[in-house]
Order: C-alpha cells, then structure tokens, then sequence
C-alpha cells in the first residue's frame, strides 16, 4: 500500500502490521489508516489488504459479487 501523505510504500506484514521504507513500523488504524509505532502521527493510506481474504484475486472478486451463493 501507499501512505499517501508522504508518498511512501507500506510493505503488509500481516495481522495489521506494516514496514514502511524507512524502516517505520504501522499498525493498521482503520480500513485507509495506519498508526506509525515510532513517531505516534496517523497516516492516511491507499488501504490494507483484509486478513480474511486469501488473495488479490478473492477480494477483487467479492467487490464485484463473485462470492454470492446462486
């Protein structure tokens, strides 16, 4: 994901937890928010990827009802 207040990427960890590249540990705050442990400020961010789904692939899908039973 991006943080989009500095430009920076935010490598997912998993379990909500991010690195950003500068070495800066966040932790997921919301859907498009991420706390930074070190400097305690918020960011906003292109969004995190949700634990419960698998995959890039299943989430696409859901977004578009392809986990709907017939």
């Amino acid at each position: 994901m991006i943080d989009l207040e500095t430009g920076e990427f935010i490598h997912d960890m998993g379990n909500g937890s991010g690195i950003d590249s500068n070495g800066h540990f966040h932790m997921r705050f919301g859907s498009g928010m991420s706390l930074d442990t070190e400097t305690g400020e918020t960011h906003i961010t292109s969004g995190w990827k949700n634990d419960d789904d698998s995959s890039f692939f299943g989430k696409l899908s859901s977004l578009f009802g392809g986990d709907e039973e017939e």
